[in-house]
């Protein structure tokens, strides 16, 4: 009897095992599909056409403006706000 109960034990914890194996490939292929979800949502909520810029100053503590277009993938780099509003101007008459 008591090897028929250690039979039986042995036979209960192989069974989960084989069940855990499909359940483990489940979650990781939910947890694939859950990334890629969230890697194309912030793609889109962060790919804009829009100009972006940044401030930048210099060792001397000059001020300049970084300005990156995605839409033509050109950078220009500018050392007033006023030039920065002329060629956002300009960039739409193109």
């Amino acid at each position: 009897m008591k090897s028929y109960n250690s039979y039986h034990f042995h036979s209960e914890s192989t069974s989960q095992k084989t069940n855990s194996q499909p359940a483990k490939a489940l979650w990781q292929q939910i947890r694939t599909q859950i990334g890629q979800r969230v890697q194309q949502l912030w793609t889109y909520l962060l790919d804009t056409s829009e100009p972006k810029v940044s401030i930048r100053r210099n060792r001397n503590q000059q001020i300049s403006f970084r300005v990156y277009d995605p839409a033509n993938q050109t950078q220009c780099s500018f050392y007033s706000e006023d030039e920065v509003r002329r060629w956002l101007e300009q960039r739409h008459y193109r």
